[in-house]
């Protein structure tokens, strides 16, 4: 064995393989020397396990453990979605819902696994049915606040350091699959809820809550459930999916705020524009709201929606990946990795690892958060 080869358990490439869903055959068209490593006659290089690392969505330094952890796998918490409906989700979401949980692992590291949240929402609301005017009330943003953001962008950063002071961890991440929003990893210290960057920022602030009402009912999310998914849900999964929207809507726009900005108009598309103009909210939100309060028909309700939910055009621009990297991490949990270097709980690879990037990366991340 050269020198440049690790000498690791071959065990954890074969688990975090089959934990990301890959058969030997698919994962040979990444690496082709999949099969000596897992039965030992080959090791891989350092650089080669980094690849492995971000293609099965684990953190590389698990590849250097003596075993394979016991994480359970991430269908035992979402409660209120059964395993045989976990497993048809698209590939994509799978490796993004064992990325999330990569940074759940790294969470639990850099805070020994405990909150760092003065007051976590989830054990201010433990065993409480969570009411969207108390839980707007402990996380400290008033309409008046939602009303002075400048644009949805804003918005959903407000609400981002509003859920984080709550003790709840957003990322974000470009999820390829249009029709999913976002999900959420229920945790009773560390909650991760995971966005959809490639959506409308009012999508994005619509799933921020969608999934607190996930993880205020203890238990992990997905937003939204499928409808022919929906339709083969249980009873109670179903009452759940519907509360969280209800929870999420009447959160962001209480009924009685509606009632005042309805004033004497009509509950036309137009008025649905212009309420959500006003508070930085999806103006589907609001012509659904018209919707349960039988002000428009139903047809009228998924006439407009169908017209609204139209994939956006790819763009062929590239960008700043360490720009987009911040984006995605947010700097909440990009300055407690980094302190965590800084006090020497990491080395420079733990950090990369934290991050889910290669070491060389660190001086440009560092840079662009803390120069100047």
């Amino acid at each position: 064995m050269t020198s440049d080869r690790m000498a690791i358990n071959p065990k954890l490439i074969r688990w975090a393989r089959k934990r990301a869903g890959y058969s030997l055959e698919a994962a040979e068209l990444y690496f082709r020397d999949i099969r000596a490593w897992e039965s030992r006659q080959k090791a891989p290089t350092y650089v080669q396990l980094e690849s492995v690392a971000l293609r099965f969505g684990v953190p590389v330094s698990v590849l250097f453990f003596p075993e394979p952890p016991d994480v359970p796998e991430p269908s035992r918490s979402f409660r209120t979605l059964p395993d045989r409906e976990f497993a048809t989700l698209p590939p994509r979401m799978h490796l993004l819902v064992r990325k999330a949980q990569a940074f759940h692992l790294s969470l639990v590291e850099l805070t020994e696994g405990r909150s760092p949240a003065e007051r976590p929402i989830l054990r201010t609301f433990q065993n409480k049915e969570p009411d969207p005017a108390e839980v707007r009330a402990t996380l400290g943003v008033s309409l008046n606040d939602q009303r002075a953001w400048a644009d949805p962008a804003e918005a959903f950063r407000g609400w981002r350091d509003a859920l984080h002071d709550a003790g709840v961890f957003v990322f974000k991440d470009a999820f390829r699959q249009y029709d999913y929003c976002g999900f959420s990893l229920y945790d009773a210290e560390l909650p991760v809820i995971y966005v959809n960057s490639s959506r409308s920022a009012t999508r994005q602030i619509f799933t921020l809550f969608h999934e607190l009402g996930h993880l205020l009912h203890e238990t992990s999310g997905l937003d939204p459930v499928p409808p022919d998914v929906l339709d083969r849900l249980p009873t109670a999964s179903r009452n759940v999916e519907t509360q969280c929207n209800r929870f999420a809507a009447d959160l962001l726009l209480p009924p009685g705020e509606l009632d005042r900005l309805m004033a004497d108009d009509e509950p036309t598309e137009s008025t649905a524009t212009r309420i959500a103009g006003d508070l930085n909210l999806s103006r589907e939100m609001v012509y659904r709201h018209f919707l349960d309060h039988g002000w428009i028909t139903l047809e009228a309700y998924r006439d407009a929606r169908e017209r609204w939910n139209v994939p956006p055009a790819k763009s062929g621009a590239g960008g700043n990946s360490n720009r987009t990297l911040v984006t995605y991490l947010g700097t909440h949990y990009l300055d407690m990795a980094f302190a965590a270097y800084y006090r020497n709980r990491l080395d420079e690879n733990g950090l990369a690892d934290a991050l889910g990037v290669k070491p060389a990366r660190i001086p440009k991340l560092e840079r662009l958060l803390y120069a100047g």
